[in-house]
């Protein structure tokens, strides 16, 4: 929504489409699109990229969830199920990885390739989410901190370097950046 307002009145038609991160580098070089926004960076040669911004994970729970009652431990927050957004269809997330390193893995329930839907799935169940703190706050859902250290999601935008001096293309890196979206 902000990047929308800031977009209001000029002639910019934003188009957001789903890429795989190795089509990513084609599209950038062929000018198929103008900028990729994503969690890492893409090793490249003819990428550049910015970090945007950064947020925190947090345990999601619909308002009224049992686990709300007590502090959250290792123990609690594994005995729950969980739903988990990946366009992967298998594989490890951010938060399932930094488990890995302590030597945990917690139990998912449902596995679904958007974040689109998980908010409403963890607001009329009992499903946990670990997610960025900016998604939960936008859909009102209660949040505990996770009981063991994950790094924070990073947001970055990418462009080809053919770009890095277009006018148009450096004004709305700058304008991302300076409304903090992601």
């Amino acid at each position: 929504p902000p990047l929308m307002a800031a977009l209001a009145g000029t002639a910019i038609r934003l188009e957001v489409q789903a890429y795989n991160r190795k089509k990513v580098v084609h599209a950038l070089a062929a000018g198929e699109i103008d900028l990729a926004l994503d969690a890492l960076t893409l090793p490249d040669p003819q990428l550049l990229s910015a970090k945007l911004t950064e947020d925190d994970f947090v345990c999601a729970l619909r308002p009224g969830h049992p686990a709300l009652a007590a502090p959250l431990t290792l123990a609690r927050y594994l005995a729950m199920d969980h739903v988990h957004a990946s366009g992967r269809p298998r594989g490890l997330g951010h938060v399932d990885m930094a488990l890995k390193r302590v030597g945990e893995q917690r139990r998912i329930a449902v596995r679904t390739p958007h974040h689109l839907g998980l908010p409403f799935l963890v607001r009329q169940t009992d499903l946990a989410a670990s997610i960025p703190r900016r998604l939960a706050d936008a859909h009102q859902l209660a949040v505990l901190a996770l009981p063991f250290a994950v790094p924070p999601l990073e947001v970055h935008v990418i462009w080809h370097r053919r770009t890095d001096a277009d006018k148009a293309n450096r004004w709305l890196r700058e304008l991302l950046a300076n409304l903090n979206v992601s």
